[in-house]
């Protein structure tokens, strides 16, 4: 018994530290006919303005994560900027960072959205 509770913390354990160095990073989308902005995962009707990315990050930003965080926004960023040229269209002129979840940031994660 003392195994398995043991095992099951390391496990939790495991989870906490991969879920920080890998926080949630989702695009965002206006709900048609609303101000709310949700994720276009799982709303996929949600309404996409050319030229500007949303994307909302879900968990503190440290220097174990930032690098990670960095490279999700830029992918998500070159993906825009691939559909607009693919479509003729100018680039992407705005990134806008919805930060409501994050509970703190230290200065590296500072330093990186700044250099953003």
């Amino acid at each position: 018994p003392e195994w398995g509770l043991g095992i099951s913390i390391i496990i939790s354990l495991l989870i906490v530290i991969f879920e920080s160095a890998y926080p949630h990073i989702s695009v965002l989308g206006r709900l048609p006919g609303t101000n709310q902005y949700r994720n276009v995962k799982q709303y996929p009707d949600g309404e996409q303005y050319d030229g500007l990315v949303m994307v909302r990050i879900c968990a503190p930003i440290y220097f174990a994560n930032t690098q990670n965080v960095r490279e999700k926004i830029e992918r998500y960023y070159q993906r825009a900027q691939t559909e607009l040229d693919r479509r003729g269209q100018k680039g992407v002129k705005f990134i806008i960072i919805e930060m409501g979840p994050v509970s703190h940031m230290d200065t590296g994660a500072l330093h990186t959205l700044s250099e953003m």
